[in-house]
């Protein structure tokens, strides 16, 4: 039964009856709550198509959900007191190893001058979890150390953690926090370095040129004017893919983003098409006959006009048509190898 691994809790306290709300979304709370409240193995495929259908706000699922999806917890809740306990004991290490900072430390001051411009809005004790996570985050991986965008990659984790229904899950969600800002940060750094594909290039600009293709695929028409104008991904996407669109809207709204890009199976392939959706979404002004390099750019840099979830729909109807045609392609492909006459030797 969910959380009752971790001490015995009666889970019909920890996991409160879900409040009134639309069909879709209870439906898919329900079956994800099911699939988290069992004592057997569970289907972490199944878990992550629920969660990219959104767990809303519901603050007794998305805290363990996330850290299922992370890899902080498996599909065994039975174990899911041994698969935290190294976590949270190495986090303890750290803790006593690094913390406090010494006096005046110029990396801390850094640290918290970006959390104070923190896009959401954190209680007292979430913004003293994300200044101790950063720093030792920073000191413990002197490879990685701290850089631009970290602060509000971490800031909807501890939203979600602080927040947590149950007691039990809060009073580890600092350390929890930490062990899954490193799985983020596994995948969210190579933007920062030598991509292994082209050398000469940063991971981030692959993923911008990937995004350019894209955009040109689907929309050709808006691709060519933001070329005509000379503005290309690297002026308006970088914040997008560092800090996973945390900066782009209200917290709900932005929890129901993560919720999809978390539960993809290729891990952030599928944001490549918010992206696209996101330029799209603000089509009918970046292709005002005024329109020019600096209002576009103005446009792309606010808030979208549609909600999230339209945004995802959008995003996954563009990824659908892309895997359509693949399919399409690889049958044409195969009926012509069926067809073509062997050759006699």
């Amino acid at each position: 039964m969910l959380h009752a691994s971790l001490g015995g809790t009666d889970p019909s306290r920890l996991l409160p009856p879900p409040a009134d709300e639309p069909p879709a979304h209870a439906l898919t709370k329900a079956s994800a709550r099911a699939l988290l409240d069992t004592t057997s193995v569970f289907s972490i495929e199944r878990l992550q198509e629920l969660v990219f259908q959104g767990l809303d706000t519901d603050p007794s699922l998305r805290p363990v959900a996330w850290r299922v999806l992370l890899g902080l917890l498996g599909n065994r809740p039975a174990q899911w007191a041994t698969d935290v306990a190294g976590k949270r004991q190495a986090y303890e290490g750290l803790h006593e190893q690094f913390l406090p900072p010494p006096p005046d430390h110029a990396l801390f001051k850094d640290i918290q001058k970006d959390v104070a411009r923190t896009h959401v809005q954190l209680s007292a004790r979430g913004i003293d979890w994300m200044l101790r996570i950063l720093y030792v985050f920073a000191v413990a991986h002197p490879e990685v150390g701290y850089m631009q965008g970290m602060h509000e990659v971490l800031a909807p984790i501890i939203y979600v953690f602080n927040g947590d229904a149950s007691i039990e899950w809060q009073a580890h969600g600092e350390a929890d926090a930490f062990a899954v800002f490193e799985t983020l940060m596994q995948a969210l750094a190579p933007l920062h370095l030598p991509s292994k594909s082209v050398p000469t290039k940063t991971g981030i600009q692959v993923q911008m040129t990937r995004l350019n293709m894209l955009l040109r695929q689907h929309d050709a028409r808006l691709w060519q004017h933001l070329n005509s104008v000379a503005l290309t991904p690297e002026y308006y996407s970088f914040r997008w893919y560092i800090t996973l669109f945390s900066r782009e809207f209200a917290i709900d709204e932005t929890l129901r983003i993560w919720d999809a890009l978390l539960a993809d199976k290729k891990r952030f392939a599928f944001l490549h098409y918010v992206c696209v959706a996101m330029i799209i979404s603000h089509r009918s002004v970046l292709l005002h006959r005024e329109a020019d390099f600096g209002s576009c750019l103005t446009v792309l840099q606010s808030e979208p006009p549609i909600s999230a979830q339209a945004l995802l729909e959008q995003a996954l109807h563009l990824r659908n048509v892309d895997r359509a045609a693949d399919t399409v392609a690889r049958q044409r492909l195969d009926g012509r190898r069926v067809v073509s006459p062997v050759r006699k030797v």
